[in-house]
Parts: structure tokens; sequence; C-alpha cells
């Protein structure tokens, strides 16, 4: 509805019937979004009734958080043509929102689980879990003379080069089993991050498959992981367990702890089917 008055609007009456902020408007007067019709001598800024409309148009686009620059391509195109393109760009972005979203929630649901279970843990157990998935893990390969903190840093870099997910960035360790077998505790072979890349084509893959693993924990310094994998390696053989392929180990508690004491590592070592 137009009416047919010549009236003007001060910045601050416009800005009082539309419940916002002076400074609201002198920001959509600075960027060009909605400049007003009459700036007087002394500075003071007018609207007009026809800014008003234009004004809680841009208010109703700001809050479905169209950007200021595709409201300003609208507002140079204002056609039904050219506010079906600014909603169906904004629907997009709603559904990736949407997607980031149920990411993060399955993210914490995944952590809260995790916590509980954590706190429930018996450090001393080991035993055969079964995973009923695969896991799938970027790669990188260990070098001879690579410490744990050059293995963080280029597994942090090759994250941030391929754009993996920071809510999937675990990283992990895996050794093979016939090194085990050798009693050969540091011979790593592979550096994990456990997730998959968009773009796999120029990275390393792996799946953990899903399957029986035999399951244990540590608790405390790399440099003893040796004495657990004795204690893994001693039940094995006492229940007929076949070890076979890789160990898997991951930190599960590296969120909250202060030192490498507390530090618990979850050990999982992929055992052979019984046919």
């Amino acid at each position: 509805m137009f009416f047919k008055t010549n009236k003007l609007f001060s910045i601050g009456t416009l800005a009082k019937m539309h419940g916002i902020n002076k400074k609201t408007l002198m920001w959509y007067d600075e960027v060009g979004l909605l400049k007003p019709a009459l700036v007087k001598a002394n500075g003071y800024r007018y609207y007009t009734c026809a800014q008003s409309f234009m004004l809680e148009n841009i208010l109703m686009l700001r809050e479905l958080e169209v950007s200021i620059p595709k409201i300003k391509e609208f507002l140079q195109n204002r056609t039904p043509q050219g506010l079906s393109k600014v909603y169906a760009l904004t629907l997009s972005d709603v559904d990736q929102k949407i997607e980031r979203l149920n990411s993060i929630k399955t993210h914490l649901n995944k952590e809260l689980n995790a916590i509980e279970e954590l706190l429930s843990i018996d450090l001393k157990a080991i035993e055969v879990v079964n995973i009923d998935h695969d896991e799938d893990m970027t790669l990188l390969d260990v070098g001879c003379d690579a410490t744990m903190e050059d293995l963080i840093e280029d597994a942090l870099k090759v994250k941030t080069q391929e754009n993996i997910d920071t809510l999937d960035c675990q990283l992990g360790a895996i050794i093979a089993v016939d090194s085990l077998k050798n009693d050969d505790f540091d011979s790593y072979r592979y550096v994990f991050i456990g997730a998959k890349p968009q773009d796999s084509s120029h990275v390393s893959l792996h799946k953990k498959k899903a399957g029986r693993y035999l399951r244990a924990y540590h608790q405390g310094s790399w440099e003893k992981l040796s004495d657990r994998y004795r204690d893994i390696l001693g039940y094995a053989q006492e229940h007929n367990l076949k070890l076979t392929d890789y160990s898997y180990e991951r930190g599960i508690n590296e969120d909250f702890v202060d030192s490498i004491d507390q530090y618990i590592t979850q050990i999982d070592i992929a055992l052979e089917e019984n046919h």
C-alpha cells in the first residue's frame, strides 16, 4: 500500500518505527543499502514513506539471514523473479546449515556417549568387541626419523589442506600385527586421520573394517605401551585368539587431560574370523 505523501521521517523516528537502532540505519547508509532521501546541512538524515516500506523489506531479508550483497542485488532488481532468486539461494544456505547442525548434533551425541563409556572403563580389561561398521581413514606414511610431534604436525597440515571436517579430526596410529609378534612395538606403519577427505585423489585411504577386535587400554606415556602389548599378546595366546592385520591406537581422553600420565590410549587389534 502506498500513500501520496511528501512526509519525511528523521533517522530517529524511522528507527523507532521499525524497532532498530539509529546506528543500523547509519550503517545501511554507509554500505549503500538504504541511503537517506535527504541530508540537511546540519547532517540530519531524513527518509520517505516509500523508504520505510523498503526498510521493512530489508529487515525481513536480514531476519532470514540474507547477506548484505544479496540484498543490494535484489534492491537493484525488485521483481518477483529477483525475490524468487534470493529466496532460492537462501533456502540452499538454510539446507546447508541444517546439514551442518545435524552433523554437530551427531558429533555431540557421539562424544557424550564416549564420555559416559570412558567413565566406566576398566583400564585393566582386555576383551573382544564387535565393530559393526567400516571406518574410513586418511593415512600418512611414517618416516624413519619422524617423531610423534612431527607426525601430529603433518596430520594437522593434511587435515587443513584436504579440508577435513574438524569434528572428524581424530588422530591415531597403526602398527602391523607382524611387528607386534616380533616384539617390535615401535615400528608404526601409519598415522591416521579418522575421516575421508572430499577429494581423495591424492591421499592414501584405508578402511578399518567391521568385525571382531581385541580391545585394551593403556594409561600413561607411549613409551610404556610395549608392556601393555605383551599383556595383550599373552591374553590372545591364552584364549586361542588369532590376531591379524593391524593394531589401531587412538587417544580417548586427550580433550581433558593435563599430563601424559593421565592419557588413555585405546588399542584395537583385528581378529581372524572364525569359520
